[in-house]
């Protein structure tokens, strides 16, 4: 990558890397859509296309173009917080998310 986008992803990558920071983002009443009567956010934090685990897959890739800059610890860090949300899920009977595929 050239030298002034390395520093844009780095930055955006940074700045998700704080969970927190991320959940305030994601669930900002303006980031959630309208649709008819619905309003949903599509954040999912288990979806691998809105969620953690294609923040694992970023941190994973950046980790692969600069390793030794400790992306794979805040991919790490991430999967942990899957792990916790899976447990809760599990720990909770008959409250499983059902998708219609």
């Amino acid at each position: 990558m050239n030298n002034k986008l390395d520093k844009i992803v780095k930055n955006i990558a940074d700045k998700l890397s704080d969970y927190q920071y991320l959940k305030r983002i994601v669930y900002n009443r303006n980031n959630y859509i309208k649709i008819e009567r619905n309003v949903i956010n599509p954040f999912n934090e288990l979806m691998l296309s809105n969620g953690l685990p294609s923040l694992c897959v970023l941190y994973g890739e950046l980790n692969e173009q600069y390793p030794m800059e400790g992306w794979d610890i805040i991919g790490h860090k991430y999967m942990r917080q899957m792990g916790k949300l899976i447990g809760k899920i599990n720990s909770r009977k008959g409250n499983w998310i059902v998708i219609d595929v």
